[in-house]
């Protein structure tokens, strides 16, 4: 039995994202261009890029993308949505 590569974890990994939001932000880190002469790209194509841009990256940068996206992927529901601050009404100010 073989070991499974970085590049077959990414792909199982960006299979359980929840959030269209976590695609996104893995797509900008790895500088891929959503839009195109101002019409917004084909899903399969920026895919594509996406998996093209994770081969092409470094070890040690693959190595950060997966924690991240791993990370991501079992946050809480609220950290998802980007509700990770408290209410400002519990917040101390200094």
């Amino acid at each position: 039995m073989r070991a499974i590569t970085l590049n077959e974890k990414f792909i199982l990994e960006i299979s359980n994202i929840k959030a269209p939001e976590l695609f996104l932000g893995v797509a900008r880190i790895l500088k891929v261009q959503l839009i195109d002469d101002k019409n917004v790209r084909d899903f399969a194509d920026i895919y594509e890029d996406v998996l093209n841009a994770f081969e092409a990256a470094p070890r040690k940068r693959k190595r950060e993308l997966l924690k991240i996206l791993h990370d991501a992927n079992n946050a809480p529901e609220a950290m998802v949505n980007g509700n990770r601050t408290k209410n400002p009404k519990e917040v101390e100010s200094n």
